[in-house]
């Protein structure tokens, strides 16, 4: 009589283990994930570039023997092509970072030093872009883009009505109706200014914002 209580009791616990597992399956299996997208745009954000310059050596068809443009005379050379576009060096800083250019030396012996530009006019930031010469290299080119408060919370809000509007018609198509927020995840709006890369076919103070929110449906 015991053996048989023990038993039944051990079967009620199976029971209940089966219903929470199948009820907590049945629970995933009508969740609905998307993302919801919004637009900011910075109409006057301020623009960034980072650049290394280094001595140059050239080589000559036949020749063993190469031929060093030295670091300095890189840059003598390209200070005048600024200069020639209205641009001053004293718009640039020298190793703006903890690392400069050891990091791209990768074991080869050259000279080089790393700069920063900065600009509030897209008119020189593009004849910054549009100054090429030997030794240097623009290693990225940025707006950094700032939010305030009030513009943190119309990108939130606009981004979860994105994807409430797109879950609804989800749970539609699935003949369901969309039912409670389980959980929402965003791509950090805390790290300002953001750097955005300026990109040809965008404009140049855009940032896109996404977060993921999952939905439960019934």
């Amino acid at each position: 009589m015991r053996k048989n209580k023990v038993l039944q009791f051990l079967l009620l616990i199976v029971f209940l283990f089966l219903g929470i597992t199948t009820a907590t399956s049945q629970e995933k299996r009508t969740q609905i994930k998307v993302q919801g997208r919004a637009v900011h745009v910075d109409a006057n954000p301020l623009l960034k570039a980072v650049i290394s310059i280094s001595d140059v050596k050239q080589y000559y068809s036949g020749q063993s023997d190469t031929a060093i443009i030295s670091f300095e005379e890189v840059k003598q050379k390209y200070v005048k092509q600024l200069q020639s576009k209205g641009i001053s060096w004293s718009m640039f800083s020298e190793k703006p970072y903890e690392f400069g250019y050891e990091v791209l030396k990768s074991g080869i012996d050259i000279e080089g030093r790393i700069y920063e530009f900065q600009t509030s006019s897209v008119e020189q930031m593009r004849l910054f872009l549009n100054i090429h010469t030997s030794g240097l290299n623009i290693l990225k080119s940025v707006a950094l883009i700032r939010l305030n408060e009030k513009e943190k919370f119309q990108l939130y809000k606009k981004a979860l009505d994105a994807a409430e509007y797109k879950a609804k018609l989800i749970a539609r198509a699935m003949g369901k109706t969309l039912d409670k927020v389980l959980e929402v995840s965003d791509n950090r709006l805390d790290v300002i200014p953001i750097e955005n890369y300026i990109y040809y076919d965008r404009p140049i103070g855009e940032y896109i914002y996404n977060l993921e929110v999952i939905y439960s449906v019934q």
